[in-house]
């Protein structure tokens, strides 16, 4: 099965069924793509009001495992930005299939 399609509803990022995870819903947008809306949480805070940077790298993978599940090697070029606990972040990752995907949060 296709990562892309797996349904562990207990995952931490995509599963709706853990209490402490991300319950985050990404779609499919074309055949290469894998968008996302997440508002982050106060339990997801590293610091001062900011969201772990953790959690934003984890957004950042599972978008990328989504946006081309068939490659057998994953390379991504990421950029990424400090986030603050309840500011909305959009998760976007591409691929073409032949360059490294890119990933942004």
């Amino acid at each position: 099965m296709p990562l892309a399609e797996s349904k562990d509803s207990l995952g931490s990022v995509c599963g709706p069924n853990n209490p402490l995870g991300l319950r985050v819903g990404f779609t499919r947008d074309g055949a290469h793509g894998s968008p996302a809306r997440y508002t982050a949480r106060p339990v997801h805070a590293g610091w001062n009001g900011i969201l772990h940077g953790g959690v934003t790298f984890a957004l950042m993978d599972e978008a990328e495992i989504r946006a081309d599940s068939s490659e057998a090697t994953l390379l991504a070029q990421a950029d990424a930005t400090m986030c603050r606990i309840d500011q909305r972040i959009e998760v976007q990752a591409t691929s073409n299939g032949k360059e490294p995907n890119r990933v942004s949060v």
